[in-house]
């Protein structure tokens, strides 16, 4: 049993998930924050991108915006729509 659940952990632990803040070098970037707030509080991202992005509530797509930075050792997607940040996505372990 401790196994299994072990092994449960372990698949969630590799799953792409979203997040509605994360912390940063200078502060809390959080969901409806600007990229000037939060590129005061995370600095420049490694890459940025625009992309078509489905909306948060689903149905509509978008052209958004996604910044890459690692924290905490993981790749995050910051995906902005128009000057304001709507998803913080964690990927995998950065290497």
């Amino acid at each position: 049993m401790i196994l299994i659940f072990t092994l449960f952990l372990l698949l969630m632990s590799s799953l792409p998930v979203s997040a509605d803040s994360i912390a940063c070098n200078n502060g809390v970037a959080s969901t409806g924050a600007s990229k000037g707030e939060v590129r005061s509080k995370c600095g420049k991202p490694l890459d940025i991108s625009q992309d078509t992005i489905e909306n948060v509530g689903g149905g509509t797509w978008k052209t958004g915006e996604t910044w890459t930075y690692v924290i905490g050792g993981c790749y995050r997607e910051f995906i902005f729509t128009g000057n304001n940040l709507v998803r913080i996505k964690d990927g995998a372990a950065a290497r």
